[in-house]
């Protein structure tokens, strides 16, 4: 049984993103230092970097669909990570 070269080095699947994921990525990177750290919006960011890259080398969806959905998964993404900080805020 043959081995795709990216299962070899999970790297190489990185080049095959399309140029537009990587504005996503860079988005979901901003979220933790946004709200300088924590828990919760580190996690939401890793879930959108995860959920965008695997939405663009999905061969299911058609161009439009890859970017609404990784619209929403950001936009949640950001309201998921700057609602914890805000409920922490009203908190205390």
């Amino acid at each position: 049984m043959k081995h795709s070269p990216a299962k070899k080095n999970p790297l190489r699947a990185l080049r095959r993103l399309p140029w537009w994921c990587w504005l996503f990525l860079a988005v979901c990177i901003a979220l933790p230092v946004s709200t300088l750290g924590g828990m919760l919006p580190v996690l939401a960011a890793v879930f959108g970097v995860g959920f965008c890259i695997q939405m663009a080398i999905s061969s299911r969806l058609a161009l439009w669909q890859k970017l609404l959905v990784c619209t929403l998964a950001v936009l949640t993404c950001w309201g998921l990570g700057w609602g914890c900080v805000w409920v922490m805020w009203v908190l205390m």
